[in-house]
């Protein structure tokens, strides 16, 4: 069906209160998906006045009563590969699944954070002789002002220096609220935003506990 408009960019059907509209395309989905996707791109910018723009997620450590950003979803990303590649592939004496599994994909619990926090400090001294050139940033510098990270540093450990930092604040915080209130509120990863953070503050432990695959802040 082709829609007798006289606009090619108004829609067919528009509900009374405007929430709804719907326009017929009469595209080939089999041979030509590419062309719908461009096509109707093309139009909701011209409608609204859009310029095309990529969002991204910012993620950070949560623990007690603190969080804190650490930067774009890809930014903490790269920082997981590097403590998998740099550290578990290369120092095996050490339980890194409490960073790269629990904190990465779970939570930690109260009887790990001693643990985490030292496992932590390891893999910051790791990551001093490690040079910054050792990762390829092309991904995350093809766009500026999408990473937060600076490749010029010369090693990880300045490059990643606000994760430990941060890290070992949150860590803390956990501790001290425990302290306070007798509750514990633990060391996790999230998405930093309003209002997805609250949702990820919301989950029960048992469904990170159950989590497999990709992170919830990856997802």
């Amino acid at each position: 069906m082709v829609s007798e408009s006289s606009s090619p960019i108004r829609p067919d059907w528009v509900a009374d209160d405007g929430s709804v509209s719907i326009e017929v395309k009469n595209i080939d989905l089999s041979t030509n998906h590419v062309g719908l996707i461009d096509n109707v791109y093309q139009q909701v910018s011209e409608r609204a006045g859009l310029k095309k723009q990529l969002t991204m997620k910012n993620v950070g450590f949560h623990g007690g009563s603190s969080i804190r950003e650490l930067g774009p979803s890809a930014d903490v990303e790269l920082f997981f590969q590097c403590l998998e590649t740099c550290a578990l592939n290369c120092h095996t004496e050490h339980n890194w699944s409490l960073l790269t599994d629990r904190l990465y994909r779970r939570y930690l619990k109260k009887d790990e954070l001693d643990d985490a926090f030292a496992l932590m400090k390891r893999a910051r001294e790791i990551f001093e002789t490690m040079p910054s050139s050792s990762v390829n940033w092309q991904g995350l510098a093809a766009e500026p002002g999408k990473t937060r990270l600076n490749p010029d540093q010369p090693n990880l450990a300045v490059v990643f220096s606000k994760y430990f930092e941060t890290f070992d604040y949150c860590a803390d915080s956990a501790k001290v609220f425990f302290d306070s209130w007798k509750i514990y509120q633990p060391v996790r990863t999230v998405v930093s935003d309003l209002p997805d953070f609250m949702t990820d503050k919301k989950r029960s432990l048992d469904q990170y506990e159950a989590l497999e695959g990709k992170p919830f802040w990856l997802r």
